[in-house]
């Protein structure tokens, strides 16, 4: 077994560094043309750019966030008291060891399955509701969504 020494570590390290970047930045092309600019279109934005111009990357990230805010009308969060007890979904079925037969006889097919991961395989079966977690073929957790 050859040892190394922290200079040669560091050396390898470094050139590897060299060539992983330099073989990103070889032979990159760059475009001629651009793609056509964002033109402001919002009215009463509090942009600064006059309108008919382009859009800066902060005046184009804040105009999408405003659009997706107004999409996705959510509650804000709840603040939890102390002393404040909160409902937590869980699920009786399927438990701990059981088969994946059973918990197709239980929930029946699940809408996706994932394949095995690792060493032990471990398997997740999506419904819509839950995920059940196998190692192996047996029932290991059963995550709520």
């Amino acid at each position: 077994m050859t040892r190394l020494t922290f200079n040669t570590a560091a050396l390898l390290f470094m050139s590897g560094c060299l060539l992983f970047s330099g073989s990103l930045l070889a032979d990159e092309q760059v475009p001629e043309s651009r793609p056509a600019p964002v033109q402001n279109i919002s009215s009463g934005s509090a942009s600064q750019s006059q309108p008919g111009q382009p859009l800066s990357a902060v005046e184009l990230m804040i105009q999408q966030q405003q659009q997706s805010a107004t999409k996705q009308k959510s509650l804000p969060p709840k603040e939890i008291q102390q002393g404040e007890t909160i409902k937590v979904k869980t699920f009786n079925e399927p438990r701990r060891g059981a088969s994946m037969n059973e918990v197709t006889k239980i929930l029946g097919s699940p809408l996706s399955k994932k394949p095995a991961v690792g060493q032990p395989p471990i398997t997740r079966w999506i419904y819509n509701d839950r995920v059940v977690v196998f190692e192996y073929s047996s029932v290991i957790d059963v995550v709520a969504l």
